[in-house]
């Protein structure tokens, strides 16, 4: 799992940071398919490693009363799940990622009485965990696959 700089964008005019970022659930990637801004929550959205001119911009909104900005690096770390290539996915266990995801592309949940962001990514899922709760997400995680899966029946 990685640690990276992050921020929060709570608005009060109910404008997103990014465009394409307003429907809720959505993500904003970048070319290299990096995420840019989760909209996780009403009027709340995650910007992992946002560029100068995204803060600066958001910077400018806040001195106007349009929002506050916070960094929350170390808050959120970033777990990649890809898809199994035959069988269920570990995060079953806890949920079913692609109903609670079905009509969105983000979603913030518990998953292991963990508190998480939930993603879509190109080959599987994205999980941003809360730092403090890291070690014991990876933990559950690595006894569910390590488990023999039954048989479909």
């Amino acid at each position: 799992m990685s640690v990276q700089p992050a921020f929060e964008w709570y608005a009060f005019d109910a404008a997103a940071p990014l465009a394409g970022a307003e429907r809720a659930g959505a993500v904003v990637r970048d070319a290299a398919g990096r995420a840019r801004a989760l909209h996780f929550a009403p009027q709340r959205w995650l910007l992992p490693q946002p560029d100068d001119a995204l803060l600066g911009q958001l910077l400018a909104r806040e001195s106007s009363a349009g929002g506050v900005l916070c960094d929350v690096t170390g808050r959120w770390c970033l777990l990649e799940l890809p898809s199994p290539a035959a069988g269920r996915h570990p995060l079953q266990a806890a949920a079913a990622p692609e109903l609670v995801l079905r009509d969105r592309d983000a979603a913030a949940l518990w998953l292991f009485d963990c508190p998480v962001l939930l993603a879509r990514g190109a080959a599987g899922f994205e999980v941003w965990v809360e730092s403090s709760y890291a070690d014991g997400f990876r933990a559950m995680l690595d006894r569910i696959e390590a488990r023999p899966q039954a048989a479909d029946a």
